[in-house]
């Protein structure tokens, strides 16, 4: 964008909100409400007049898309080292669960699976 360089390359500080405006390519009325929605801070420079920091202009304009994150994100540096007791710990209650787990008879997520086993059961019985 033009105005992001000429911002960075005049040697000026602040500026007033019709210059704002005109730099970031939006109306007057868009450089208020921004300053009044707390988007964009602006400064007072005696009873009337208001400027609006080069830095804070610079903030103000954003991607229109973040971008997405990579899909390698290492899971193990999100959370904290785990003792050895407590990794034994874990690894007996996941054993416990799995062998409760075999015991149960749980039936099958989908209709077509319980279908089936409608079916084989029908026809062991006849």
């Amino acid at each position: 964008m033009n105005s992001t360089l000429t911002v960075e390359n005049d040697g000026r500080d602040y500026y007033t909100v019709a210059e704002a405006a005109k730099l970031l390519d939006v109306s007057i009325a868009t450089v208020w409400r921004w300053v009044t929605g707390g988007k964009l801070p602006a400064y007072r420079v005696g009873p009337r007049k208001i400027r609006i920091a080069k830095k804070d202009l610079s903030a103000v304009i954003s991607p229109a898309q973040r971008r997405k994150q990579a899909a390698t994100t290492d899971w193990r540096a999100l959370s904290p080292p785990v003792s050895a007791e407590e990794l034994k710990r874990r690894q007996a209650l996941a054993a416990e669960i799995l062998a409760l787990r075999e015991q149960c008879d749980i039936i099958p997520l989908t209709t077509a699976q319980h279908l089936r086993r409608v079916r084989k059961t029908e026809m062991h019985s006849t």
